[in-house]
């Protein structure tokens, strides 16, 4: 029970971190690759706690709290794919997102947003 309540903090932790920071980047259009790829990597952590309390919380039940997480996890993944691509390939030395780059944080910031939505109404 122990690992499952430090899991949980961990992924409540990265998921909030993930999606304030994108939240930021979304709308000061403003970052380092170094900083985004670190995000990244927080929103894979995030992802990994997910699925690790995914096995071994809901296992067997298919009820609408699990499709729920379903929606969010899908919502996620699906930013975590938009992001990678922008994140790995800005040049090292810039500050600022092109414009085409911008609207794609912008729209993975709904996605993040609707991620932690989807996971709020799984415990109503």
């Amino acid at each position: 029970m122990q690992t499952i309540l430090i899991v949980i903090a961990l992924h409540v932790a990265m998921g909030a971190t993930w999606g304030l920071t994108t939240l930021g980047v979304a709308g000061f259009g403003r970052a380092r690759a170094s900083w985004l790829r670190l995000m990244l990597v927080v929103a894979v952590i995030n992802m990994l706690a997910g699925i690790y309390l995914w096995h071994a919380l809901h296992r067997g039940t298919w009820g609408p709290g699990e499709r729920w997480l379903v929606v969010g996890s899908f919502c996620a993944m699906i930013a975590i794919g938009l992001q990678a691509p922008i994140a790995l390939t800005m040049p090292p030395d810039s500050r600022r997102l092109e414009p085409a780059a911008l609207w794609v944080y912008r729209a993975t910031a709904l996605l993040v947003v609707a991620a932690a939505a989807a996971m709020i109404a799984s415990k109503a």
